[in-house]
């Protein structure tokens, strides 16, 4: 869906169901429209589905449910705001655009009256031409100056897009930005194995430290995964929660990759910055799966759950290890 055409879409969206343009409410129009949050999309259809008119309660109920306005929900608010006014831009511009281009036509129209009195010999044409020039050029230069406009705004509603999907402490992607990978390789019909990874005892981490010291093991393990699993795409599920995706790799190759970086992130001596006093070695159990066959009956969400599986296993079993399905 064409990004004009979307925000036009969320707009006329908000203005059916009777919704005040507040950012909640955008972001939920948006994924309710999109699909992109399957959750969002099957609460508002429930609603709206019977021709009943969602209420400002429903909605903030169901984007709380999804974590809108908690831990970052001042950055999330403040990217609906700007997806909002950029939307409201680029139907300005829109209007813009067509009102350069209809004073353009009728200029020309007016110059071709012009020209027949240059026929005539009642005004010379060096004139028409001055004032046919002059005209072109300054609808060119509104016309230009609008594209531009568009093309950036384009970019900030990408960038928008993508920063909605990163995880704000490690810059990783976040469950959204996994979810939309994971939708990737299945509408491409790839080869991927999934990798589910937790950090071990990571609440005694923050009990006995802090959760300032917390959130910086958290960042050193999200840098040291992403660097140790690299090209492949890796994420922050949640939590102390990660996951890799590797496109193209079966079970084997994409365990041995994981089980490289549980012993890089083992080797790695953790000290507190206060005092240099060390935090004691951090590691990390995993649990691995590939994804069935294209054509298998199996549901996307099996992956996960087969590698969520053997990481529970790795626990049990003692862990610091990586278990594959």
């Amino acid at each position: 869906m064409q990004n004009r055409q979307l925000a036009e879409e969320v707009i006329g969206f908000l203005e059916e169901q009777r919704l005040e343009p507040l950012p909640v409410n955008y972001a939920l129009g948006y994924l309710f429209l999109t699909g992109e949050d399957e959750e969002v999309a099957r609460a508002v259809s429930a609603i709206v589905d019977g021709r009943v008119r969602i209420s400002q309660s429903e909605v903030e109920a169901i984007m709380a449910a999804q974590g809108f306005g908690r831990a970052d929900g001042g950055r999330t608010e403040a990217i609906a705001n700007a997806v909002r006014r950029q939307a409201l831009r680029l139907v300005d511009l829109t209007a813009e655009t067509a009102r350069a281009t209809g004073e353009f036509g009728r200029d020309i129209a007016a110059n071709l009256d012009q020209l027949d009195a240059v026929a005539e010999g009642r005004i010379a044409l060096r004139d028409v031409a001055a004032a046919m020039i002059e005209r072109t050029a300054i609808a060119e230069k509104q016309l230009a100056d609008a594209t531009a406009e568009a093309i950036q705004l384009r970019a900030d509603l990408e960038e928008a897009r993508l920063e909605a999907m990163a995880d704000h402490l490690t810059g990783l992607p976040n469950r959204r930005g996994i979810n939309a990978e994971i939708e990737r390789l299945v509408v491409a019909k790839a080869r991927w194995s999934a990798a589910i990874i937790d950090i071990d005892d990571f609440k005694l981490i923050n009990d006995r430290w802090g959760h300032g010291v917390g959130d910086r093991v958290l960042k050193a393990v999200a840098s040291t995964l992403a660097e140790a699993c690299a090209p492949h795409f890796t994420g922050r599920w949640g939590g102390e929660e990660f996951v890799v995706l590797f496109e193209g790799l079966d079970v084997a190759a994409a365990t041995a990759i994981v089980d490289k970086a549980r012993e890089t992130v083992g080797d790695r001596r953790m000290r507190l910055r206060e005092t240099d006093q060390p935090l004691g070695r951090i590691t990390f159990s995993a649990g691995v799966a590939e994804a069935a066959p294209p054509d298998a009956p199996v549901e996307e969400g099996d992956t996960l759950e087969r590698a969520d599986e053997r990481l529970y296993a790795a626990k049990e079993a003692g862990k610091d290890r990586v278990l594959a399905a």
